[in-house]
């Protein structure tokens, strides 16, 4: 009797370890999951880059739909993916100001998002909810997007997976566009597991926050303001005076009280130059170097606890959130514009990666430009990162301009105006006396405006849009000199604890922060520049990266890729012939950009803006490229064809290669041979990468992601040993 009740003692004990083992593997599972995400599996389906993939859109009202597509309406389709057919999905078109530049081209080429699950929550292509297909509008390489999100997977960002796709509406060619998975539910999953956090997506402007956004804005408008601004700027500094028939004594008695007021605004928060009562910025252009349309909050600075004062972060939030999540949010704002426990508000490794393929590839449309939008925000308990968005206008396409000054943007310098991110109000002027921001930076100090000497290859506006002032953009000088900013364009200010380092002074670092204030400090990047230690990982992954990212094999593959497709292509924006140059020219862009900040990182480049200033005799000679070729916001990619609807006959001489047809797409675009990085997040960081200072350490170089699977056969094989332990207890004290 004795030995029945030991036996099930045993028993019952093994199946306790059992229990205890799954519980404790299942916990290490998920713990896995929130590093590695899961495999949705879209990954190797649509988004597979060794081939350009097929969709057919078939809608009954095509027409219709096309000829309201400005209004972001929905409307009901099926969509056949690599002839897997879905009903019942949703589609309208996307874009900002691309919308109105489609329609003023007299085009139908619309951008499109496709959502699986608009109408039927449970319904998705393979795990995917939500699909953008970009018209690639302004690049005439057809690839800015693509390479950028190709290059930032490969180097470990998590970025949206993207591939080519050639679309046909009702079974006939409409045009080849780019698939970008859409940066919502499961990307989340897919990136970062159960544990999703939350997401935002802040625009100046309510720029592209989600639909419906910005189509209050009008860039007319937009221009007309900042023309009006900058003539009333002119007036009042070449006379010295207000305007005539202004209260100059009640604006000048005005500005004394402003001077004399202390550095916090009505209700005590933190003021500075261009802030408004709340403490946040007007949306005007300009703001020192880089520009900066946005209000603080979409620069990610702090304004105070009230979530209120951050409505364009949460009202375009892309996650349910909550009351402690804005809580959360806000609080790291706080500490990250502070300098406060940066290793608990950002994740470091993410967002130094992501900085260094952003800032490679010059892109004033973005977050370090002067619209300051284009970007996602992640939170996961507190910690912040950024994840890519939107760069058709990168390589220098924004501003257009001389290609000597973008291929040299200093590094140490992200918002410099290197990258003609000066936007279109360029440097902004400090008055320290008055403690305002003179946002007519495209006129000199005598009211004249200044004029590039060759006048450079600037792009053209669209029809119906014209440029400030007298409607040209600032003008780089054909010698490669770089212009000098007016009096306080300093670099963003950044408030923060300082590193006890005696090297971390004004004289060895040359961007020095001089506390919160700053209206244009772009608190998610500045931190970099904060500390010599951060400047210095920044700097070893930034050659990590000229190391290890083959860009110019990426290039060349893709256009070996889909240089067929955009050859037939009866809707594109461009010419072939102008692809060819674009892409050639996008090639060369590229190695002169390497060049560059391999000189920068060697120190034989200055790498900051001031250093290229008063020294421009290194800098990397690129006047033999235009800009301008691989497409820019003014040319909108136009050539002679100017992405006419598919209908239209086809003007530009591709006649001949659309009578191809089927037989021209047996082989459907198989990739050349070679290898190379596949966007998809597998890239793993080698060992031994770059130091932080002391007690701080990158997230991604301590976690050691495990697969999930494997999780899953460990639990089990441990549960079988317990109970098999149990079993042989089992017989061998069982009863004669």
């Amino acid at each position: 009797m004795s030995t029945s009740k030991r036996i099930g003692i045993v028993c019952a004990a093994c199946m306790v370890v059992a229990c205890i083992i799954c519980t404790a593997m299942y916990a290490l599972g998920a713990t896995t999951e929130q590093v590695s995400g899961h495999d949705m599996g879209y990954e190797q389906t649509l988004f597979s880059t060794d081939k350009v993939h097929s969709i057919d859109i078939a809608m009954d009202n095509w027409d219709e739909f096309i000829q309201n597509c400005e209004n972001e309406e929905y409307a009901t389709c099926t969509v056949v993916v690599d002839g897997e057919s879905y009903k019942n999905v949703a589609i309208r078109a996307k874009g900002n100001t691309s919308l109105r530049n489609v329609s003023q081209l007299d085009s139908e080429r619309y951008s499109f998002k496709v959502e699986f699950d608009q109408y039927e929550s449970a319904r998705t292509y393979h795990g995917l909810d939500k699909l953008s297909l970009n018209n690639l509008i302004q690049d005439n390489t057809y690839m800015k997007d693509y390479l950028t999100y190709r290059m930032m997977g490969a180097f470990g960002v998590d970025a949206p997976l993207a591939s080519y796709a050639n679309i046909t509406v009702n079974g006939e060619d409409w045009g080849l566009y780019l698939a970008v998975e859409g940066v919502e539910d499961s990307f989340l999953e897919r990136v970062y597991g159960n544990d999703t956090g939350d997401l935002y997506k802040p625009d100046s402007m309510s720029f592209g926050g989600g639909r419906g956004n910005g189509r209050e804005f009008n860039m007319d408008d937009f221009l007309d303001e900042q023309n009006q601004a900058q003539e009333s700027d002119t007036d009042t500094e070449a006379t010295g005076n207000t305007k005539a028939g202004s209260n100059s004594k009640a604006n000048s008695d005005s500005k004394a009280d402003a001077s004399a007021q202390s550095d916090t605004t009505q209700d005590g928060r933190p003021s500075f130059p261009g802030a408004n009562s709340n403490g946040s910025t007007s949306g005007g252009v300009g703001g020192g170097p880089g520009g900066g349309m946005g209000s603080s909050y979409v620069k990610l600075q702090y304004i105070d606890d009230d979530p209120d004062s951050y409505e364009n972060i949460f009202n375009n939030a892309k996650t349910d959130v909550t009351k402690a999540d804005k809580s959360r949010l806000i609080e790291s704002l706080r500490k990250l514009s502070a300098g406060e426990d940066l290793q608990d508000v950002l994740d470091m490794d993410e967002v130094l990666r992501y900085f260094v393929v952003h800032d490679y590839v010059c892109n004033g449309d973005s977050y370090t430009g002067s619209m300051v939008h284009n970007y996602y925000l992640h939170e996961n308990d507190g910690k912040l990162s950024m994840i890519p968005w939107d760069y058709n206008l990168a390589f220098g396409g924004f501003n257009g301009g001389d290609a000597t000054a973008t291929v040299n943007a200093p590094i140490d310098d992200p918002t410099s105006s290197g990258m003609g991110f000066g936007g279109f109000g360029g440097f902004a002027k400090q008055d320290e006396t008055a403690g305002e921001t003179d946002d007519n930076s495209d006129d000199d100090a005598s009211g004249e405006e200044s004029q590039g000497q060759d006048g450079g290859n600037m792009p053209q506006m669209p029809q119906g849009m014209q440029m400030p002032g007298n409607g040209d953009m600032p003008q780089m000088p054909s010698d490669g000199e770089m212009p000098q900013p007016p009096s306080g364009g300093n670099a963003p200010s950044f408030s923060g604890e300082q590193s006890n380092s005696p090297d971390n002074d004004a004289n060895n670092n040359p961007m020095s922060f001089d506390g919160f204030g700053s209206s244009d400090s772009r608190p998610m990047v500045d931190w970099i520049f904060s500390d010599e230690q951060y400047t210095q990982a920044y700097h070893e992954l930034y050659q990590q990266f000229l190391n290890e990212v083959d860009v110019q094999a990426i290039i060349d593959q893709t256009e070996a890729l889909i240089a067929p497709f955009v050859e037939r292509d009866p809707s594109k924006f461009c010419t072939y012939e102008e692809f060819q140059t674009g892409v050639d020219t996008l090639r060369a862009f590229c190695d002169l950009r390497s060049q560059s900040v391999q000189g920068q990182l060697d120190g034989t480049i200055p790498s900051t803006e001031e250093g290229q200033q008063e020294d421009s005799s290194a800098l990397v000679d690129a006047s033999s490229i235009e800009l301008s070729s691989m497409g820019s916001m003014g040319n909108n990619g136009g050539g002679p064809q100017q992405g006419g609807s598919p209908k239209q006959d086809d003007s530009s001489g591709q006649g001949g290669d659309q009578q191809q047809g089927d037989d021209s797409q047996k082989d459907d675009g198989q990739q050349p041979d070679g290898n190379f990085a596949r966007p998809d997040g597998d890239f793993q960081p080698p060992t031994g990468g770059p130091t932080l200072p002391d007690g701080m350490t990158f997230g991604g170089q301590d976690a050691q992601p495990t697969a999930n699977t494997a999780s899953g056969w460990i639990a089990i094989g441990a549960s079988v040993i317990a109970l098999a332990a149990g079993m042989g207890a089992t017989l061998l004290f069982r009863r004669p």
